[in-house]
């Protein structure tokens, strides 16, 4: 996953893989109304809020903006593409997790 961010958005993230090569996360932290640029999800992945708050994402259906809870995770196939922003007036992080093998 290429995600650029824009630079006016004050969006950060710390990047890393395991070192089985299986998989790499990304840590998000979106000060309020940042956006991550669109992009495609070459991988499947998992999304783990660490903040509950809104995110909307637009997609090539339109956007849908959606109430994320703190620890409750959710997936998503590879392919999904989209634009994230935090809907939020706070900062919201985000663990995005994807699975590039399978076991």
């Amino acid at each position: 996953m290429n995600q650029k961010v824009s630079d006016d958005t004050r969006a950060r993230r710390a990047q890393g893989t395991d070192r089985r090569g299986r998989g790499s996360f990304t840590d998000w932290r979106l000060a309020p109304n940042a956006v991550i640029d669109w992009h495609r999800h070459e991988y499947p992945y998992v999304v783990v809020p660490m903040t509950s708050g809104r995110l909307a994402s637009k997609g090539r259906d339109g956007e849908v903006t959606t109430e994320l809870v703190a620890g409750r995770s959710y997936s998503r196939p590879e392919g999904v593409e989209h634009e994230v922003h935090n809907a939020n007036p706070f900062e919201f992080v985000f663990l995005a997790i994807e699975i590039k093998q399978r076991p």
